[in-house]
């Protein structure tokens, strides 16, 4: 009876330290490839989005539930080892689902998100729309050198809307390592990156769902006949099929896009 309990409490040891182990989205959360000055973004939009970002950002209290219960679930086992347990029988069944159903309940409550996403889930199919259209859509003076924002002048609805798009586009590509994907929309040295980072990923798998998802455009820019724009990502995002809850995000993606490319492409990710 006591190696029973033993190996079912080594199981919640390790379902209590699931949340650590997840898989991780587009970028696996790093910077890399192109990196701008963010002193030259607008404050405005910088305040507007930490604003909406506070709002979404669940407690860090929770990230300590499951150690926590790994703890009480470890007390248990050393209690039991030590011969004080309540001995067999039906009374130590009851205790011992009493103690897995209360752990559980506990991380499901805590882990729950305070606020209301929009419900915008990550669709196996990938969104048809893409950045590349813009381009008949925007007027450029090529006569601009400066990185002043907004210097690009282009319909920041559409751009926004179509960036949403190419993020959830690369979320899918990335999970199902769709290499042909993320070559089209990525620079060299930004698909490299990805491309290594799959490599290190092996055969596990990866899914994530975007729970919810908004997009600012921080700054737009022509530098040496190349248009830039800067796009800050942030949401609620889940990246491990066994999380329960979504966690939020904030990163600012570059893109680019050269006169021999009509195409819009990730240029750098920055946390």
């Amino acid at each position: 009876m006591r190696i029973f309990l033993f190996i079912l409490i080594l199981s919640l040891l390790s379902f209590s330290f699931i949340y650590d182990a997840q898989a991780r989205r587009f970028g696996g959360g790093k910077s890399f490839g192109m990196s701008r000055n963010s002193n030259s973004f607008s404050n405005a939009r910088f305040g507007d989005s930490a604003k909406q970002s506070a709002l979404s950002r669940p407690s860090n209290a929770n990230r300590w539930l499951g150690p926590l219960a790994g703890l009480a679930a470890g007390g248990l086992l050393a209690y039991l080892l030590m011969g004080n347990g309540i001995g067999s029988g039906m009374l130590t069944w009851l205790l011992v689902a009493g103690v897995i159903w209360l752990i559980y309940s506990l991380i499901r409550n805590a882990m729950r998100p305070a606020t209301q996403s929009f419900g915008y889930r990550e669709r196996e199919n990938s969104p048809q729309d893409n950045l590349a259209h813009l381009a008949s859509r925007q007027t450029f003076s090529s006569s601009t050198q400066n990185t002043t924002p907004h210097s690009v002048d282009f319909d920041e609805n559409i751009f926004l809307r179509d960036a949403k798009a190419l993020f959830l586009r690369l979320q899918t590509a990335y999970d199902n390592k769709n290499l042909n994907d993320l070559c089209e929309f990525c620079s060299p040295e930004v698909f490299a990156e990805i491309q290594l980072q799959i490599q290190e990923r092996g055969e596990a798998i990866n899914r994530t769902e975007v729970v919810q998802l908004d997009a600012a455009l921080l700054d737009t820019a022509i530098e040496f006949q190349v248009l830039l724009a800067s796009v800050q990502f942030s949401g609620l995002i889940k990246e491990d099929t066994n999380q329960t809850a979504a966690t939020s995000f904030k990163e600012v993606w570059h893109f680019r896009k050269e006169n021999i490319n009509p195409r819009w492409i990730v240029a750098g990710i920055q946390q």
